[in-house]
């Protein structure tokens, strides 16, 4: 499969192992009016052998997109957990902040 070597937000472990749906999407609408030469890049793109992409180049592109859309991290420019830990981090130290003198902690960035 074609490793992804996106950069900033897009970036998530997904890339690392899944084909860049873009052109997944492409390579499929192309397969079509593809001649031998064609087919033959894709197949070694894909690891799909050349008389299986008509079948099987739709099925890779149905199951990215879902992985695509159901991956938090395309949701959001921060992990879950990342988030939750860094949430609770600010939470404890504004609570130590304001038992220790009484007043609201100051908003740090």
């Amino acid at each position: 499969m074609e490793r992804a070597l996106s950069r900033g937000k897009d970036r998530d472990p997904l890339h690392d192992v899944l084909p860049k749906r873009e052109n997944l999407m492409v390579d499929n609408a192309l397969l079509p009016y593809a001649d031998t030469k064609m087919k033959k890049k894709m197949s070694g793109r894909y690891k799909i052998a050349v008389k299986d992409l008509k079948k099987q180049l739709p099925k890779l592109l149905h199951r990215v997109e879902e992985l695509y859309e159901l991956n938090p991290i395309r949701t959001s420019s921060v992990h879950g957990c990342v988030w939750a830990e860094a949430a609770t981090a600010r939470a404890a130290r504004a609570a130590r902040t304001t038992s220790a003198t009484g007043k609201p902690a100051a908003r740090s960035v």
